[in-house]
């Protein structure tokens, strides 16, 4: 909530007031989890939505050897990032 109302105050760049989000959790749905640990968060969903970021960048999800697919909400990408990942922006 904190973060929301200061990006509603923060003057648009490039037509954007969010670039990139990186949280620890993933974005709820978009993990490819579905246990309550790992299901991510509805507020991270909620300001994607509003704030339209390029990247959304996670971690907590381990894969383990598993490839894990690059996810879309909107106009977001959405990435887990562990165990590393490179990005190109």
């Amino acid at each position: 909530l904190k973060l929301d109302l200061r990006l509603r105050f923060k003057p648009a760049r490039h037509g954007r007031k969010l670039d990139v989000l990186v949280t620890h959790a993933p974005l709820f749905g978009l993990a490819g989890a579905d246990d309550s640990a790992h299901i991510g968060f509805g507020a991270f969903v909620r300001l994607v939505r509003a704030f339209r970021p390029l990247l959304a960048v996670h971690g907590h999800v381990h894969p383990f050897g598993r490839a894990v697919p690059e996810r879309r909400l909107g106009a977001t990408r959405v990435v887990n990032v562990v165990a590393a990942r490179v990005l190109d922006l």
